[in-house]
C-alpha cells in the first residue's frame, strides 16, 4: 500500500510538472507565431507525450528512484527534460520560415492536380526540396536512430539492474514486484513506441532524404501508424500496471452489477420452434433473455 501510494504521489509530480511546462511553452508560440506556424507547433506539441517517463525513473532500483520519489528537486529535473525538449522540435520552425498557405496550395496542384477537390480536407506541408531540407531530414533520421540506440541501451542495462536486484534476498519484497511490474510495463511501452512513433517517423525522413518515388504511399502508412500510438500505449498501461487494471476491473463490475439490478432493462422473449420433417414431429419452447433500449 505504502508503495502504491508513493507511485500515485510521483506520478501526480510528473503530470503537474508536464502541464505547466507544456502550456508555457505552447501559450508563448501561438502568441508569437503565424497561423500556418501554429498548426504545425501544435501538432509537434501533441506528439510530445511521455507517458512512460515517470516509469522509467520509478523502475530503476536504489539511489535513482529515491531521487525521484523524495524531495523536490524532480520537479528541476522533469522540467528541464521537458524544456531541452519543446526547444529541439520548436527550433526548426525558428530556424526555417513556414511557406505561405496559398503558396503551399499553389505548389501541391501544381505537382498533384489531382488532389484539387480533396485540398481543404487534407493536412500537407510543402518545402523546397534543397540541399538544406534534405540536410534536415538527414539529421532527423540520425536522431531517431540516436534515441533508438540510447533507449535500448538504458533498457538493457535496466533488464540487468533488475535481475541482479530481483536475485538478492532482501526484505522489501514489495518494492522488487512494483519495480519488476513497473519495468514490464516500460518494455512494452518501450517497444510500442519504437514500433508506432520512432520507426515510421525515421522512415519519413528517410522517405524525404532518399525522394523515393513512393513516398507519399510510405508516408501514409507511417502516419496510420503513428495515429494508433495513443490508444494501444493506454491500454498498455492499463494491463501492465496491476493497481490501474484493479480500478478499471472494479469499475466494469460495478456498471455490470448495477446494470443486472435494475430489471426494468431486461425483457422477455419466448420463442417457439415446431420442427416435423421426418417420421418423429416435436416442438419445443426456448425462452431467451434479450436487452431491450
Amino acid at each position: 500500500m505504502r508503495g502504491c501510494s508513493k507511485t500515485g504521489r510521483v506520478q501526480e509530480r510528473g503530470r503537474f510538472s508536464s502541464a505547466i511546462v507544456g502550456f508555457l511553452f505552447f501559450s508563448i508560440w501561438v502568441k508569437s507565431s503565424s497561423p500556418q506556424k501554429d498548426r504545425a507547433i501544435s501538432t509537434s506539441l501533441k506528439t510530445l507525450s511521455f507517458p512512460s517517463l515517470t516509469r522509467k525513473f520509478q523502475a530503476f532500483p536504489g539511489w535513482f528512484s529515491d531521487f525521484f520519489e523524495h524531495g523536490y528537486a524532480i520537479y528541476i529535473v522533469i522540467a528541464s527534460v521537458h524544456v531541452a525538449m519543446y526547444m529541439s522540435c520548436c527550433l526548426p520552425f525558428v530556424v526555417f520560415s513556414v511557406p505561405d498557405k496559398e503558396q503551399m496550395k499553389a505548389e501541391l496542384l501544381l505537382q498533384l492536380p489531382q488532389l484539387k477537390e480533396e485540398e481543404p480536407n487534407i493536412s500537407y506541408i510543402c518545402v523546397p526540396n534543397t540541399t538544406l531540407t534534405r540536410s534536415v531530414a538527414l539529421l532527423g533520421f540520425l536522431t531517431m536512430l540516436t534515441f533508438f540506440t540510447l533507449g535500448t541501451g538504458l533498457y538493457i542495462n535496466l533488464f540487468v539492474i533488475i535481475q541482479l536486484e530481483r536475485r538478492k534476498a532482501t526484505a522489501i519484497a514489495n518494492t522488487q514486484r512494483l519495480q519488476l511490474m513497473l519495468f514490464k510495463a516500460v518494455g512494452v511501452q518501450l517497444w510500442v513506441g519504437y514500433a508506432l512513433l520512432l520507426f515510421p517517423t525515421a522512415a519519413i525522413f528517410l522517405t524525404f532524404f532518399c525522394q523515393w518515388r513512393n513516398g507519399t504511399t510510405i508516408a501514409m502508412f507511417a502516419v496510420t501508424l503513428m495515429t494508433t500510438h495513443g490508444a494501444l500505449d493506454y491500454a498498455t498501461m492499463l494491463w501492465f500496471i496491476t493497481p490501474y487494471r484493479r480500478i478499471v476491473a472494479g469499475w466494469l463490475r460495478v456498471g455490470r452489477a448495477k446494470q443486472l439490478s435494475n430489471p426494468s432493462v431486461f425483457g422477455v422473449t419466448t420463442i417457439t420452434i415446431v420442427q416435423s420433417q421426418y417420421r418423429h414431429s416435436f416442438s419445443t419452447r426456448a425462452t431467451f433473455r434479450n436487452l431491450t433500449r
